[in-house]
């Protein structure tokens, strides 16, 4: 019998260490989504589509909370691509979607991904509105910053100025106003620029219309009148030598350019 006994097996059974196998493959996960390793998780999964990417630690916290704290925009894609909800909330008491960390830390490329899925998952509600009404409360912060979204956008008595610039982005990316003159300067700086060349490029081609349109003894007066501002603003110059552009069509290029924010917010 004793020998019997010692010749029990002594190993682990195969469930125990399939759940093993399991947690370090969850561990090997979630340290790409840590280091921002989109191609790590990617490949991770791809190997292991048995690995559930919705799991919570214990705090109740899921990858996509991870990803959208640490800013890795392109890691969140992953996830959601992968099946991760983005409607899920962690912590039991703050109740925070990965939306709310991407918005606390002025994460803004990770936001842009995550309305655009949620938008999608929520396709036939009011856009942005529906998903803001969706959200659970996670403090005051959060609360403050969408209960004040209007004021960023009144206009010189509106609140913009008690928040800051990358308030301002914040709610841009959630809220995806359409752009017009009114709201222009709460856009990033490089789109301002932009606009700011189309504008003058359709100036110098409504001055060169209205130069063409003149009789001849003006059109001299003109012309002298060039030669001699010529050298005021070279990018003014260069402009006349662009098509023409009026400010109609300025403006549907201005708004169909503004998003997303992502690009003009990138270093060159």
């Amino acid at each position: 019998a004793a020998g019997r006994a010692s010749e029990a097996p002594l190993s682990r059974s195969s469930g125990g260490m399939a759940e093993e196998e399991d947690a370090a493959a969850f561990e090997t996960l979630r340290g790409c989504v840590e280091r921002g390793d989109a191609a790590g998780v990617s490949g991770t999964l791809a190997a292991l589509p048995s690995l559930d990417v919705n799991r919570r630690d214990v705090f109740q916290s899921c990858l996509i909370h991870l990803a959208a704290r640490l800013g890795h925009a392109q890691v969140v894609g992953v996830l959601l691509e992968a099946g991760a909800d983005p409607l899920a909330v962690d912590y039991a008491s703050l109740r925070k979607t990965a939306l709310h960390w991407a918005a606390q830390k002025k994460h803004i490329a990770v936001i842009e991904v995550l309305m655009k899925r949620i938008e999608l998952q929520q396709a036939g509600g009011d856009g942005a509105l529906s998903v803001l009404c969706a959200m659970p409360s996670a403090g005051r912060s959060w609360d403050e910053l969408l209960s004040h979204q209007n004021g960023f956008f009144e206009g010189a008595a509106g609140g913009s100025a008690h928040h800051s610039e990358s308030d301002q982005l914040v709610v841009l990316a959630i809220t995806r106003p359409q752009w017009a003159r009114e709201n222009h300067r709460h856009f990033p700086a490089k789109f301002r620029q932009a606009v700011r060349t189309l504008l003058l490029i359709s100036g110098s081609s409504a001055r060169r219309r209205r130069r063409e349109s003149r009789n001849s003894d003006a059109c001299e007066e003109e012309d002298h009148h060039r030669r001699r501002h010529h050298q005021e603003d070279s990018l003014e110059g260069r402009a006349s030598s662009f098509p023409s552009v009026n400010d109609d069509l300025v403006e549907i290029i201005a708004s169909k350019a503004a998003y997303p924010l992502t690009p003009w917010l990138q270093d060159d």
